[in-house]
């Protein structure tokens, strides 16, 4: 109280005095990389001082050092003030850094329409052609994010295009190069993915750029999962031993998941941790558009786990929080698995309206994996609700499709439920040439849960048609793949199922 009255008695003139002198002071006895400890004392005085170029320099530097620390609101705050100086002086290029570093922070915690304000702002003062792609680059993630494909492709071209030529080797390329691939993902376009993919890591794979190849990796990893898992995991366990060296915390929660949608099939508990790590991770740095990433996963494990109310709870949080950012893609996804789950619920009108409401999203922003999953799901609700022309006629549209994009995993689950659909029209021929299909397709990828479900709807087409040896064959590894996965439930299921053979 004293120290108080005793400032707020000094002159204004002689207050920005005394802290011009302890801005001075600081900086005389914190040099180097120690100064970086009293970033933001330095920031507060100088504010507070008619030094307003100092000012400027340390509030972006306060920012910069906030933002890497995920200390949200106080880099926020930070830029802010650098932002309102940086236009009082008319530095342009101070004005550009505050408000790129601002739009980072802005979009890290889901407030898109103010990081692309930011950006746009921002480039009307960068010169620097390296820079103004930077920022394009930056506004292509909020396109993709949005679901506007075309848009964000196009502005990862302009990107490139500004590029010169000596910058076509360049990390900045490698960043344009790993936002397109995952734009490319974001479609099911997966060729085009890793293509885009290899070349990035083709210019960083040997330099210090070490975020930038987890990157490319990562989104390798992803674009390989429904065609090549195992060459999938070895791309995201690559970018785990560079994270490890380096730490990124952040970085690593993103990789786990992506590892866990792969081990999803084969062992769900060790996928179940890396989704509540990678949640407990984002909420903690506050990354609200992998938050929501992190709730849809757990809700497909829960799912699985045949724990549909909490599968439903945990997508609807992840809904919630894709409707705020206006993530096109997220909805679309998180509409497929609520339509999933009330199917398995047994609440087909419930579930026909959210797949029918996933399609409509998924045709509008171009996203052919959703839409192929969603024409499964779909399919197979007509199929429950006793319509299987009109399931046929929808698993034919989705195939199509999937073989277009190379989407192995959804080909073998489409012929699964295509072999379904003819054996409720009493095609048992068929019926069993396509549960074949499927199980060829699925042993050769590794996908175990899906494999075991389409052992059980063959060992039913089995028994029907006359093979009950045949049939207990494939439940028995039906079973023994249940047991692995820890499906109590599933296992039940088989047993029954098992019980009801005539006995050899």
């Amino acid at each position: 109280m004293v120290r108080d009255v005793a400032y707020e008695s000094l002159l204004l003139r002689d207050r920005r005095t005394y802290h011009s002198l302890i801005g001075r002071h600081l900086e005389e006895i914190y040099t180097g990389q120690k100064q970086e400890e009293v970033y933001e004392l330095l920031a507060h005085h100088y504010s507070l001082s008619d030094d307003r170029e100092k000012a400027l320099e340390y509030l972006i530097k306060s920012g910069d050092k906030a933002r890497l620390a995920y200390a949200n609101p106080e880099a926020i705050a930070f830029y802010h003030e650098a932002v309102q100086i940086a236009g009082q002086l008319e530095q342009r290029i101070a004005l550009a850094d505050a408000l790129t570093g601002l739009g980072d922070v802005l979009f890290h915690v889901g407030e898109a329409d103010e990081a692309l304000a930011c950006y746009e702002r921002a480039q009307r003062y960068r010169d620097d052609p390296r820079r103004q792609a930077g920022l394009l680059r930056r506004m292509a993630t909020i396109y993709e994010k949005r679901g506007d494909y075309e848009q964000a492709l196009a502005t990862c071209a302009r990107g490139i295009e500004l590029l010169p030529a000596d910058a076509h080797v360049s990390v900045e390329m490698a960043r344009l190069l790993n936002a397109r691939a995952h734009i490319y993902e974001q479609q099911g376009q997966n060729e085009a993915a890793q293509r885009a993919a290899e070349q990035s890591i083709a210019i960083v794979e040997e330099t210090a750029y070490y975020r930038e190849i987890i990157q490319a990796h990562n989104v390798l990893g992803l674009s390989l999962r429904s065609s090549q898992p195992a060459k999938a995991i070895s791309h995201l366990e690559h970018a785990l031993r560079i994270l490890e060296r380096i730490g990124d915390e952040y970085e690593a929660a993103k990789v786990y998941n992506n590892l866990a949608i792969l081990y999803y099939q084969t062992d769900l508990n060790r996928a179940a941790e890396y989704f509540q790590n990678a949640l407990r991770t984002m909420q903690r740095l506050g990354n609200v558009w992998e938050e929501a990433t992190a709730y849809m996963n757990l809700g497909i494990i829960y799912y699985a786990q045949g724990d549909y109310v909490q599968a439903i709870r945990s997508y609807e949080q992840s809904l919630h929080i894709n409707e705020r950012l206006g993530d096109k893609q997220g909805i679309a996804d998180c509409y497929v698995n609520l339509g999933e789950t009330y199917r398995a619920q047994a609440n087909l009108s419930k579930a026909i309206t959210y797949l029918k409401q996933s399609l409509e999203v998924a045709c509008e922003i171009g996203a052919d994996a959703t839409s192929t999953e969603g024409q499964q799901q779909l399919a197979e609700c007509y199929l429950e609700n006793n319509e299987p022309e009109q399931a046929l006629a929808t698993c034919n549209e989705a195939l199509a499709q999937a073989q277009e994009t190379g989407d192995l995993k959804s080909v073998g689950n489409l012929y699964r439920v295509m072999g379904n659909t003819h054996h409720a029209l009493r095609d048992a021929e068929t019926a069993l040439a396509c549960m074949e299909k499927s199980l060829t397709i699925l042993r050769e990828l590794n996908q175990d849960y899906d494999l075991s479900a389409t052992l059980y709807n063959y060992a039913l087409v089995l028994k029907n048609a006359g093979k009950p040896a045949e049939a207990r064959t494939a439940l028995t590894e039906a079973l023994a793949l249940f047991e692995r996965l820890d499906l109590p439930q599933e296992q039940e299921r088989v047993r029954v199922a098992l019980d009801e053979l005539p006995r050899m």
